[in-house]
């Protein structure tokens, strides 16, 4: 990532990461949908942030499926973001609530990455493009408190494929390889963010354990692989320290009561 490399604080608390997936941001087209799917040694649940109202023609298609109607009714009627939390429950992403905050998606995501400062924050392809959709949208010094990587380059740097892309899971890209579980179709911000979490722990531990065997995964637990993903992790951040974090859920601690109305 450049810059003066860091070294991992030790302090009370743990090491997060965030792996997060953008739809919207260019061309025009307001960021209407992210998923951040936070993660710890002990613990995992994600956040998504949509705005039906300023989603795509095939975006609202999409969240049609993942929303509930009530729900989706009300955030394109009112133009609000609707702010689901998921646990991952017998190997499906599972919502646990569904609310509707009166307010702009990007401020809220902004107040988000501001409480989760230090993460580290993952995409595929965060150096070409989702590091410049979450400056747009939060500001640079808000991305900046973030310590940012970027999977794409890694994984090549490690596993030579015909095709790098997370939208698809034919033979020959990393999906297939690394036989990850369907989590629905492409180009929704939940579905590539959990494809491409499982395609680096995956990845990142078949590298530290036996670089030619793809299937040695299935041998270790989630918290094995977690450990290999921040390995990798570790060995090429920079610029910001990755600090330890106090491991807590966001949302009921930092919204006010004001703007939320709870969906059915």
């Amino acid at each position: 990532m450049g810059g003066t490399r860091s070294k991992i604080k030790s302090a009370a608390g743990k090491r997060r990461v965030i792996w997060c997936d953008t739809e919207g941001g260019v061309r025009g087209v307001p960021l209407w949908d992210i998923t951040c799917i936070e993660e710890t040694s002990d613990t995992l649940r994600a956040e998504r942030f949509c705005n039906v109202s300023h989603a795509t023609k095939r975006g609202r298609s999409s969240l049609t499926k993942f929303l509930p109607a009530q729900v989706y009714r009300d955030s394109l009627k009112t133009a609000s973001t609707c702010i689901s939390t998921m646990h991952l429950v017998d190997g499906a992403w599972k919502a646990k609530t569904h609310v509707n905050v009166s307010a702009d998606l990007n401020p809220l995501l902004a107040a988000y990455m501001t409480d989760r400062k230090n993460s580290v924050l993952v995409a595929w392809n965060m150096r070409g493009h989702d590091q410049h959709v979450l400056r747009r949208a939060v500001g640079k010094a808000t991305v900046n408190n973030m310590v940012l990587f970027d999977a794409l380059p890694w994984f090549r740097s490690r596993y030579k494929l015909p095709k790098n892309t997370m939208s698809s899971k034919k033979p020959g890209t990393p999906r297939a390889a690394f036989k990850v579980p369907d989590y629905g179709s492409a180009h929704a911000s939940l579905a590539d963010a959990a494809h491409m979490r499982e395609v680096v722990l995956r990845a990142a531990y078949c590298w530290n354990h036996s670089k030619h065997d793809l299937d040695s995964h299935k041998n270790a637990t989630a918290r094995e692989q977690f450990q290999c993903a921040c390995t990798e992790i570790e060995s090429d951040v920079a610029l910001l320290e990755w600090h330890e974090v106090a491991d807590r859920p966001w949302l009921g601690a930092t919204l006010p009561q004001s703007v939320m109305q709870p969906g059915e």
